[in-house]
């Protein structure tokens, strides 16, 4: 008979205190809050395959900049300003004259260039000429 007052009151104490402001949660709540969870990953893998998109379209777009890149590398600065129209080889050409190098005074085998600007009639013609001096 101890023993079996003993066991009660070790499982009342065991059991503890219940407590009344505990909220007691229904199935139809907890199954509320499993689908607003579920909406919400839903969701989120809706924003992981947007994202997965973008970064493919970016990836497309930088393959096709490096394969650009790399074709423009590969080629020969002459065939890229030849490809150009008329106005853009002019202007390479002015950009070539202004950086070629020019005979310092009392030399005369190197690089040298040469402008002439003439005008006739209202129009006027331009030139530039470019020299290679060899066999000093």
């Amino acid at each position: 008979m101890k023993i079996a007052v003993v066991l009660s009151i070790l499982g009342i104490a065991l059991a503890g205190p219940v407590s009344a402001s505990t909220p007691v949660i229904t199935p139809d709540q907890l199954r509320a809050k499993i689908d607003k969870q579920a909406r919400t990953i839903d969701k989120l893998r809706d924003q992981i395959a947007d994202l997965k998109d973008e970064r493919d379209a970016q990836d497309g777009v930088i393959e096709d900049q490096n394969a650009t890149l790399t074709r423009l590398r590969a080629r020969d600065p002459l065939d890229a300003i030849l490809a150009r129209d008329a106005d853009g080889q002019w202007d390479a050409i002015t950009a070539i004259y202004k950086d070629f190098p020019s005979l310092p005074p009392g030399v005369f085998c190197t690089y040298d260039k040469s402008t002439q600007t003439l005008g006739e009639l209202g129009l006027s013609a331009s030139t530039f000429t470019f020299y290679r001096w060899t066999g000093c």
